[in-house]
């Protein structure tokens, strides 16, 4: 006579679902396997037609791997730019997979380092630690066509910025300028004005850029960059009476100039 031995009801489920579990884990492991060592080439083919950039920006085939690659970026006439990723591990969070990205951003007068995260589940996008320099060598290339010319150099401290849904719902650094020069052409004429050494804080304002521009002794200008390309300059007149520009004695406000850079 054999002795069959039933096993209880709750251990049998509790089986069950633990082989579910541990399958579930490993199929969840073999795509971010698989994820990991994706091609970037490839990657970028199924992400590019997705993406929201300006029409201007030309972006070569990436190298490397999802993990760790480069790609070249190119904005009208600025110089070329090496941008390249390194990721960490992904890792779970409330909102899903998430991945951790260390960012550099290099041409021949700029750097920009950062750190990325990018949550899989959603369209949430949030780089911190922005750090770098930007030259006026590589400014000019971007603003002569406009009839500016810079000197000096820019630093960016402490940048943060978020994205939810294709929206800038938070951006915040410290800019700071060296001073120097500066040159504005217009047809009918050409102005120099040297300036300070300048400080600015960096914000957001309806998906867009807010830059509000300081000297050491008081507020001196505010910058915005809408989502649809339009640059708002609102300057003090007591920065203009300083700088020397004609006829800022006699205003009565801040002088507002608006123009479609994008």
């Amino acid at each position: 006579m054999v002795l069959v031995r039933k096993w209880p009801t709750w251990l049998v489920t509790m089986g069950l679902k633990s082989i579910f579990v541990l399958a579930m884990l490993g199929v969840l492991g073999l795509l971010i396997s698989i994820l990991w060592f994706l091609p970037a080439s490839l990657a970028w083919q199924q992400l590019s037609a997705s993406l929201v950039y300006p029409k201007d920006l030309a972006v070569a085939t990436p190298r490397g791997s999802v993990r760790e690659g480069s790609t070249w970026l190119r904005f009208r006439g600025f110089p070329p730019s090496q941008l390249s990723w390194q990721a960490g591990w992904p890792r779970v969070t409330e909102g899903g997979p998430t991945i951790d990205y260390d960012l550099s951003l290099q041409g021949p007068d700029h750097l920009l380092t950062g750190n990325l995260t990018l949550t899989l589940s959603n369209q949430n996008l949030k780089v911190n630690a922005i750090q770098g320099y930007l030259g006026s060598n590589d400014i000019n290339r971007l603003a002569v066509p406009f009839g500016h010319q810079f000197s000096g150099e820019f630093t960016l401290r402490e940048g943060a910025f978020k994205i939810q849904n294709s929206c800038l719902t938070s951006l915040t650094g410290t800019l700071l300028w060296t001073g120097g020069p500066i040159v504005f052409s217009t047809p009918r004429e050409t102005a120099r004005y040297d300036l300070p050494q300048l400080s600015a804080d960096l914000s957001d304002q309806d998906c867009g850029i807010r830059v509000d521009v300081k000297t050491v002794n008081s507020d001196s200008a505010r910058l915005v960059l809408s989502t649809e390309g339009w640059f708002l300059a609102e300057l003090a007149p007591e920065f203009l009476q300083a700088l020397g520009v004609k006829g800022a004695a006699q205003l009565k406000g801040p002088l507002l100039f608006e123009e479609k850079i994008l």
